[in-house]
């Protein structure tokens, strides 16, 4: 299933959001909205590095596919998911040597599916990902490379969007950022240069995530400055302006741009040395960001987020633990709902897998994943 959807009055009411933020004083702490599923990420096991697992979940039919990586006991290869019909578990799909029957591949050894790309829904029920190529992830498991992507040396797609009239991925390297427009599916692809962002480019990293409603698209990057670095396009990837965010906390990143009925909100963490990392959150349009009090929202740097069926963002965040020598490092993990008093704060639970992205099903109800663990709020 193509999800689209467009952004109600993106820019007449930006500053709401903002405002919002810090209108409750206090966030509220909620009573667990979310219904835990523990061990329903297949194939379960053991302990886990956690960087490996499910990183991204594409919205398809009445579930998801999962995208990640996974241990098969010789090394960390790629790994697709597929949801449940109630969409409350997710089995490696394809199933490792489902296809060809090859040993090596049996053992998980050349991974399974597309691995972990950036992808996003469609055509029909089909998955569409980036890497160096556009890729296909067809509903019988089947991967279709298409077309390459070209004019860098070693390409490589770091994020993806479905805008009204292109398929657009990100890519290049400090100081050269690019993306490569498809108007057919991944069949052909041709290359559009993004502005620089006027620095050398060590300070400068060019678009890592970006969202997309309709054919308007914000990118957001990693850089040395203190200002968060913008790149939007009006058009689904054909021009782009090139913009920064206000000055942010010490050592923020941002992980993404999520487009809600109130305008663009840019989302990251602070990592000011010992300290706890802190969410930041940046709300508005290009050419008119403003950057949130976020200090009630508590601990915890925000790393996903989706818009519910209301309209209402949700936050994922995670809280690094204090390092104990002998032990693997344990994280928190927590969710921000959107209410209309304030954010809502939900805890998670605490482990060395921690809860990495969330996404909106198409009956409303709210997914969340870790390598190993499902969380559902429902609709």
């Amino acid at each position: 299933m193509r999800t689209t959807g467009g952004v109600r009055g993106l820019g007449l009411s930006a500053l709401m959001l903002a405002a919002a933020l810090t209108a409750c004083g206090q966030d509220q702490e909620s009573a667990g909205a979310f219904a835990p599923y523990p061990g329903h990420v297949g194939p379960g096991g053991g302990w886990a590095p956690e960087n490996v697992g499910v990183k991204r979940l594409v919205p398809v039919g009445d579930c998801v596919i999962g995208l990640g990586t996974r241990n098969d006991g010789y090394r960390t290869v790629g790994a697709n998911w597929l949801g449940t019909p109630d969409c409350t578990r997710l089995d490696l799909f394809p199933a490792a040597g489902a296809t060809g029957g090859d040993e090596a591949q049996a053992r998980g050894g050349s991974g399974n599916g597309i691995g972990d790309v950036p992808a996003v829904a469609g055509p029909g029920e089909a998955v569409t990902g980036a890497a160096d190529t556009f890729v296909r992830l067809g509903p019988d498991g089947q991967v279709t490379r298409l077309a390459e992507l070209t004019g860098v040396e070693k390409p490589k797609a770091v994020a993806l969007v479905r805008a009204t009239r292109n398929l657009v991925a990100f890519g290049g390297y400090p100081g050269n950022p690019v993306a490569w427009l498809s108007a057919d599916e991944g069949a052909t692809a041709r290359l559009v240069r993004l502005p620089r962002s006027g620095v050398q480019p060590e300070g400068s990293g060019g678009p890592y995530r970006a969202g997309a409603a309709g054919d308007r698209i914000v990118a957001t990057g990693f850089t040395a400055l203190p200002e968060g670095e913008v790149w939007a396009s009006d058009d689904g990837g054909e021009t782009w302006r090139f913009d920064r965010t206000p000055a942010l906390p010490r050592d923020t990143n941002l992980y993404g741009a999520l487009p809600t009925p109130d305008g663009w909100l840019l989302y990251g963490a602070a990592h000011d040395g010992r300290a706890p990392n802190v969410p930041v959150v940046v709300t508005g349009t290009p050419g008119n960001w403003t950057v949130a009090d976020t200090g009630p929202m508590g601990a915890g740097g925000i790393i996903a987020a989706t818009v519910d069926h209301a309209g209402r963002p949700v936050l994922l965040g995670r809280v690094y633990q204090p390092y104990e020598p002998g032990k693997n490092t344990e994280y928190c993990s927590v969710v921000w709902s959107r209410t209309p008093t304030g954010w809502q704060r939900e805890q998670l639970g605490c482990g060395d897998q921690p809860a990495s992205v969330v996404t909106t099903l198409r009956d409303g109800r709210v997914l969340v994943a870790s390598a190993r663990d499902l969380w559902i709020r429902p609709a």
